[in-house]
């Protein structure tokens, strides 16, 4: 993976978020790698992008997710105690759009969790705000994290989306 200064801020921030909210308590990180590079990353924006002097990477995200059970009684006032209980892997993908020269981003990461409404991924958001993002210099992320947008994945390409 080439990293540029753009990318390493985006990323640093996901990592930030998503390794602060998912890591297990026995101090272990989620994994960030880059897919195997069999077809086109699913959802690829490129021409656009290119057009536009911006720049795309697809991630996955592997860890072990931590599942929680009440401890006593819940109440309506939300103060709840909870238990770790069972923990199960995961994968994650993401994908970043952001300026090829780190002196157009604003500073500013746009995260997206994708719609799955459709059976695939779909970058809702994305749609309806590119013009702004790409004219203002934002740095955006697609998460996608359900199992209704992993099968739409491979029904696409199943050899780059096998895990």
């Amino acid at each position: 993976m080439n990293l540029t200064r753009c990318s390493l801020a985006v990323l640093t921030l996901l990592s930030v978020s998503l390794g602060a909210a998912a890591a297990p308590e026995d101090g272990r990180k989620p994994v960030l790698s880059a897919p195997p590079a069999i077809g086109e990353m699913a959802g690829s924006a490129t021409e656009e992008l290119n057009a536009a002097g911006y720049v795309q990477e697809e991630f996955f995200l592997q860890g072990e997710a931590r599942s929680y059970v009440n401890r006593g009684t819940w109440s309506a006032d939300g103060i709840w105690d909870v238990v770790p209980a069972a923990s199960a892997p995961y994968t994650i993908r993401l994908f970043a759009r952001y300026p090829a020269k780190a002196s157009r981003f604003n500073g500013i990461v746009f995260v997206e969790w994708l719609n799955v409404s459709g059976g695939s991924e779909g970058a809702v958001n994305w749609t309806m705000l590119h013009d702004e993002l790409l004219r203002q210099g934002y740095g955006y992320v697609g998460v996608g994290a359900q199992a209704v947008g992993v099968t739409g994945l491979k029904r696409g390409n199943a050899q780059r989306y096998a895990t």
